[in-house]
């Protein structure tokens, strides 16, 4: 899918500039999360403030959209897919070298 979408503003809280849309490529996150769904992310680089919310994390890979878990007594950031058959990523203390917090999900959008 490639165009624009048109996004009623009362959608989006706070400066519709501090948002990024992408279109999901893969399966990690079904069955919530499908395959070509258009996410809205609200840019936020803070860790702690996407504790248990979906993001959308940079990494070495690309991008991936994840759930944020912090497990703060081993000073990890976990990356947890809805979907069983991938994989969990782990950040270690030193995940900042290797990853980087987009935002956390603010809108999903599926089209039939």
């Amino acid at each position: 899918m490639s165009g624009q979408i048109n996004i009623p503003r009362t959608y989006l809280k706070g400066n519709p500039n501090d948002y990024i849309v992408f279109q999901v490529n893969g399966k990690s996150m079904e069955p919530l999360i499908q395959h070509a769904d258009i996410v809205v992310i609200k840019a936020n680089p803070i860790w702690e403030l996407a504790n248990n919310q979906v993001a959308a994390v940079r990494t070495s890979d690309g991008v991936t959209l994840k759930k944020v878990q912090i497990d703060s007594k081993r000073e990890q950031v976990i990356l947890q897919p809805f979907n069983l058959d991938f994989p969990v990523l782990i950040l270690d203390s030193d995940w900042n070298s290797d990853a980087s917090l987009i935002g956390t999900i603010a809108l999903q959008l599926r089209f039939y």
